[in-house]
């Protein structure tokens, strides 16, 4: 029985709900607005927050107000069939579907939660599993260009904390050094795949070989949901990839070999899947790889001559 299967027959009543605006300044230099959507019924009341990018979405949705009819009694499934045929958006979204995703799934997340708290049974239960620890983490940058003060600051206070750090073009040797002495960090993304966005970072590979030299244990984010699986600078880095994509790589890397006389074989890894449709399309990826091919081994010669 699939996760959700256990949830789709929960009752739920909705009165109606409330939206609520937030904003924070962050650390990656603009103010970050969210919504949160509290969903009312039979007393009670479940909360869900659309975390939508744009500024503008949520402005448009906040000054539209609580107008969709979702009052009414159904199972948790029927209630998502519902969400998943209303357009929750007042003005087309920015970014097209996948603002429409983050949306629908707050609407979903607040009724979940508001049918929990009707049938009065937590979330465990209701999985049939073991409650166990979770270990959140701060999602943080460190400035431009990038330093200590920020995680310095944060750990003084809360000496416990754990993070998520971008690493971006500032991040030097000795920056590095430090983070790693703090003990610190989980989880390193490099936003590889962010384009036109205030967090984009550019591609390097020269940054990747010194972080994943320092953080041997974080879990590395890149744009695709990739696993480190194999890495010895500078020789050798391989991965796969853990997404639901139509085309995913399942193997990815490479290797260096000296040749002496100053020359380096360079063996690049790409094995591609094609899942569903990308059955079809799957050559097309291979093709565009092959295309790049020597690109991206100057960009490997780049990253190991400023390692």
């Amino acid at each position: 029985m699939s996760t959700f299967e256990h949830l789709a027959d929960l009752p739920l009543t909705v009165d109606g709900y409330a939206l609520e605006g937030l904003s924070a300044n962050v650390s990656s230099g603009f103010e970050r607005l969210s919504t949160v959507v509290h969903l009312q019924g039979a007393g009670a009341e479940g909360v869900g927050e659309d975390v939508v990018y744009d500024a503008e979405d949520h402005v448009a949705l906040q000054k539209a107000g609580p107008v969709l009819d979702l009052a009414g009694s159904f199972t948790l499934a029927e209630f998502c069939a519902r969400i998943d045929e209303l357009d929750l958006f007042p003005v087309a979204p920015q970014r097209g579907e996948v603002s429409r995703l983050y949306r629908r799934w707050t609407f979903q997340s607040a009724a979940l939660d508001l049918a929990l708290q009707q049938a009065g049974r937590p979330l465990h239960e209701v999985l049939a599993r073991e409650p166990a620890p979770l270990r959140f983490v701060v999602s943080l940058r460190l400035g431009e260009p990038a330093t200590m003060t920020p995680l310095e600051s944060r750990l003084s206070h809360y000496a416990a904390l754990r993070f998520k750090l971008d690493a971006t073009n500032s991040w030097t040797e000795e920056l590095i050094t430090a983070i790693a002495a703090t003990g610190a960090v989980d989880s390193i993304d490099f936003k590889a795949l962010y384009k036109g966005t205030v967090v984009d970072v550019e591609p390097d590979p020269a940054l990747y070989h010194r972080v994943l030299a320092a953080f041997p244990d974080a879990w590395i984010e890149g744009g695709d949901k990739a696993e480190l699986t194999g890495f010895a600078a500078p020789t050798t880095i391989r991965w796969t990839e853990r997404s639901k994509n139509l085309v995913t790589i399942t193997e990815g890397g490479y290797d260096l070999e000296d040749l002496g006389n100053s020359q380096t074989k360079v063996t690049i890894f790409n094995s591609f899947a094609g899942h569903g449709f990308g059955k079809l399309i799957v050559g097309f990826a291979l093709k565009a790889a092959v295309k790049d091919a020597d690109a991206f081994a100057q960009r490997i010669k780049a990253g190991v001559e400023a390692s």
